[in-house]
């Protein structure tokens, strides 16, 4: 019979519990997201056939292709160091220059322990928008903002 901490251990994760934090921007972890989507890595890969071969393709590794990062809050009237540092970018912007920062996103269990950590290396945004106005509805005004990265790194700790 397993003891209660091999099974709390086995169990899976649960995905709202969760803290996000950027590099060089203090008290960003403060800023409250309500979600995060955009963490994959995909490596890409090139058909090859083999000459004389029609029943064989070879599919050949390429390189690893990560997706935008998107963060999701509901809109706040604070300027905050994270929409400090999108106004910098997406008003003043380009081409000036872009100062990238890693993005850190720690899992919680529920003792607020972090169980899994991601690393975003080498973060900036690339857009900023939210979901529109409507009269007819009363709905929170949320806001996106997209991170272009390198790469990320998942330790489980």
């Amino acid at each position: 019979m397993a003891n209660s901490n091999d099974s709390q251990q086995n169990d899976p994760a649960v995905g709202f519990r969760y803290k996000l934090s950027i590099s060089g921007k203090p008290n960003s972890e403060k800023a409250g997201f309500s979600e995060i989507t955009g963490l994959s890595a995909e490596l890409e890969t090139e058909s090859f056939t083999a000459g004389g071969e029609n029943n064989l393709l070879y599919n050949l590794p390429k390189q690893v292709k990560t997706t935008p990062l998107v963060l999701k809050r509901g809109l706040f009237a604070l300027d905050s160091p994270i929409m400090k540092w999108v106004k910098e970018i997406l008003n003043e912007g380009y081409p000036k220059k872009i100062t990238p920062n890693d993005l850190t996103i720690q899992l919680m269990d529920e003792k607020n322990i972090a169980i899994v950590t991601w690393t975003i290396r080498h973060a900036f945004p690339t857009k900023w928008e939210v979901n529109g106005f409507n009269a007819m509805e009363n709905k929170l005004l949320i806001e996106s903002i997209t991170f272009s990265y390198t790469n990320f790194e998942m330790k489980f700790n």
